[in-house]
């Protein structure tokens, strides 16, 4: 559970990077709402330079959409606008593949207005890092990255984000210890509205080695079990 609000009555929360086969097994289990946080890996289609994306509140339909679209990251951002769903980068400086650099963290500014700005597994100072670049973007600062790459920068004020914390808890050892905070939800509709209009911020602490070699055994694990 990486996103969740101050009250949770009605609904659930579940994030998992799996199938619509465990969604329905959740349904089966629960008379509550089911709203689902699903991490889906996505790629720049010209390197194959992957990243993280988590995506709130999603249908089966619309899942199976983002299932189809995540292999070009550019295609599935232009489906979550056009659609109004919830999304957020996570740990955006944390290199996924070998292929990421520099130039993706450009890339991921121009088409990404919120950030996981604490995880759980990771080091603190990458925590800060994220923040003390991402807090001190100029709208000179992202037109010239637009013009150098050849991105329309998403949304009105592209120079602003927000930002999610996310526990990024593989072993179950972590649940929760990093989350997202909005005011005060009665619905898992009123909730998703916080996020999209940036009504959030992030909570808990970050990471350091001793989780991350935890998620990255249960990982392991999990492939070979």
């Amino acid at each position: 559970m990486s996103i969740v609000g101050r009250k949770v009555r009605e609904w659930i929360l579940w994030r998992s990077a799996v199938t619509t086969e465990l969604m329905e097994r959740w349904r089966s289990r629960t008379s509550k709402t089911l709203l689902s946080v699903v991490r889906w890996p996505t790629y720049f289609p010209e390197d194959g330079a992957k990243f993280h994306l988590l995506v709130t509140g999603v249908t089966e339909a619309q899942f199976g959409e983002i299932d189809r679209l995540r292999e070009n990251i550019c295609e599935l951002l232009d489906y979550l606008v056009r659609k109004d769903i919830v999304h957020s980068l996570t740990h955006p400086l944390f290199r996924v593949n070998a292929r990421a650099g520099v130039e993706h963290v450009e890339k991921i500014l121009l088409l990404f207005n919120r950030f996981e700005g604490i995880n759980g597994t990771r080091d603190p100072r990458a925590v800060d890092l994220v923040r003390a670049v991402f807090r001190n973007l100029t709208p000179d600062m992202i037109w010239g990255m637009a013009e150098k790459h050849g991105i329309d920068p998403v949304g009105e004020k592209p120079w602003i984000k927000t930002f999610t914390g996310g526990s990024d808890d593989h072993g179950g050892l972590y649940i929760a210890s990093v989350y997202t905070r909005t005011p005060e939800a009665s619905s898992a509709s009123e909730f998703l509205n916080h996020l999209r209009a940036g009504s959030h911020e992030m909570a808990g602490s970050s990471g350091n080695s001793l989780a991350l070699s935890h998620s990255f055994y249960q990982i392991a694990r999990n492939y070979y079990n």
